[in-house]
């Protein structure tokens, strides 16, 4: 048994020494901890990351909450008017009044974008696209902002034939169209409002032009007896037509008869649109040229004669008028900044809804409606004697393919950032 002992005692002696250093648990745990937590500190850091990407995007698509106002819910115009984005939200239903609408591009995921319309509500500010079935090009606005008369089109865009009219009710939602059967694309031009509930336009059919009256809801357009000619304005709620040089007529709302304007102009050319106030007795009309600008209003005569006009000693740039409050104030659009015609092309030009004091020349700036000069927009011309009224400004949806390929590309670099990690613990 000695010997045996001895055996097993020298076989210990000559064993090897053990491969594995002092410690080497005590490392391994070590280093599972370091793994844990640089990968909890890599996953923390990536659902950060894509929380605040989220966070913004959802931040810039929500709509504010309106600005209370002590004239409660009651319509005006925005004393600013913003230019919206392009993935502004579809109205979910009737915006109710519209006080603007503005034509801008919708922006789409795979197509770029097609032009839709704006409405401003009238009671909220709220910005939205309209929810215009086949639509295909803007047409005017009501003078109370609740029906929007507008062309439908079939066709891909770029080849789009517009093919017939419709009127959309900013408060029922309903929408009323006529499609007329001509055998070619709708060829209606001069299309104006006569009230809030009927238009009045020009269309060529069977090689004539000829004058409509269109009562909404009432079957389809009549010809008119009169030729009503080329829109060049309004005269309160009806649009204004020029049927000779300096000879102008509208239709009186309420009945069918005809009133007829003619102007002493002292210059060659005159600016359209020109407006006739509400009451008939004043038309205002603007000249201007790239040197200088002017704006006049005279006393309609009666009896047919030529109404000499007198310009308004007012401080103004390239004025567009836009219409009349009363038969005090009109209202027009004016350059304020920078100087220069119009300053077309220029992204600096800036432009304001003034109210001009026709009498003593006096302007007080009402709304600023930024880059929009002239008739660019459409405003509810019933809303000009309403004081204006602070909205807030409109969400500014980010880019939704932006916004996915940020968050895409947050999710692999934080997945890589994890991969690297894990290597280097192992190392």
């Amino acid at each position: 048994m000695s010997t045996l002992h001895d055996r097993f005692v020298d076989l210990a002696e000559e064993a090897p020494a053990s491969p594995s250093p002092p410690g080497i648990w005590d490392d391994g745990r070590r280093k599972a901890r370091r793994q844990r937590v640089g990968t909890a500190a890599v996953v923390a850091v990536t659902l950060v990351a894509l929380t605040a990407v989220g966070g913004v995007g959802v931040h810039l698509s929500s709509t504010p909450p309106p600005v209370a106002s002590r004239s409660g819910s009651a319509p005006a115009l925005p004393s600013r008017i913003y230019e919206p984005s392009g993935w502004l939200p579809t109205s979910s239903g009737p915006p109710g009044p519209v006080s603007v609408v503005i034509p801008a591009h919708r922006s789409h995921w795979t197509s770029g974008y097609t032009w839709g319309l704006v409405g401003v509500s009238a009671t909220s500010g709220r910005y939205a696209f309209l929810d215009l079935p086949d639509y295909g090009s803007e047409g005017p606005l009501s003078s109370d902002g609740q029906h929007l008369a507008y062309y439908t089109g079939t066709g891909p865009r770029h080849d789009q034939v517009l093919d017939g009219l419709a009127v959309y009710d900013t408060v029922t939602g309903r929408v009323v169209r006529w499609q007329p059967t001509l055998g070619r694309p709708l060829n209606v031009q001069n299309l104006a409002w006569t009230g809030s509930d009927a238009l009045t336009f020009t269309m060529r059919a069977h090689g004539t032009r000829s004058s409509y009256f269109w009562r909404i809801g009432y079957g389809a357009p009549r010809p008119l007896m009169v030729h009503i000619g080329s829109l060049v304005g309004t005269a309160g709620t009806s649009g204004l037509y020029s049927v000779g040089r300096f000879r102008y007529r509208y239709l009186a709302v309420g009945s069918s008869s005809v009133a007829n304007v003619r102007i002493e102009w002292p210059y060659r050319t005159l600016a359209t649109p020109m407006a006739v106030s509400p009451s008939g007795r004043l038309v205002a009309a603007a000249h201007l040229t790239q040197r200088h600008s002017a704006l006049l209003v005279g006393r309609v005569a009666q009896s047919g004669t030529r109404t000499k006009m007198r310009r308004v000693d007012a401080a103004l740039q390239w004025p567009v008028i836009v219409g009349w409050a009363d038969d005090r104030y009109l209202i027009v659009v004016a350059q304020a900044s920078p100087q220069g015609y119009d300053a077309e092309g220029n992204d600096a030009a800036r432009y304001a809804l003034e109210r001009v004091d026709v009498r003593t020349g006096s302007v007080d700036r009402i709304s600023d409606v930024g880059s929009y000069w002239g008739t660019t927009v459409d405003y509810a011309t019933g809303l000009l004697r309403t004081q204006t009224r602070d909205f807030p400004a409109p969400p500014d949806p980010m880019d939704p393919r932006l916004e996915v390929g940020l968050l895409a590309g947050t999710a692999v670099v934080g997945a890589v950032a994890l991969v690297i990690r894990r290597r280097r613990v192992r190392a």
